[in-house]
C-alpha cells in the first residue's frame, strides 16, 4: 500500500460566544486537517480532537 495523495484543509469551528478584547473578535476557530488516499482505494481524515475537546 503506497500514499498517492496527501492534502491539508483548515477546519473552521464556531465559537460561541466570541472571544473579543479591546481591538479583536475571534468567531472562529482555525483545526488544521489532512486528507489521505491511497493506491488501494483506501481513504481517511485526520483533525487533532485534543485541541476541539479544549474549547468546549
Amino acid at each position: 500500500m503506497k500514499i498517492t495523495k496527501a492534502e491539508s484543509f483548515i477546519l473552521h469551528v464556531p465559537i460561541t460566544p466570541p472571544i473579543t478584547d479591546a481591538i479583536n473578535v475571534a468567531t472562529h476557530w482555525g483545526v488544521t486537517g489532512v486528507r489521505i488516499e491511497t493506491d488501494e482505494a483506501l481513504s481517511a481524515t485526520a483533525i487533532p480532537v485534543r485541541r476541539l475537546k479544549a474549547m468546549k
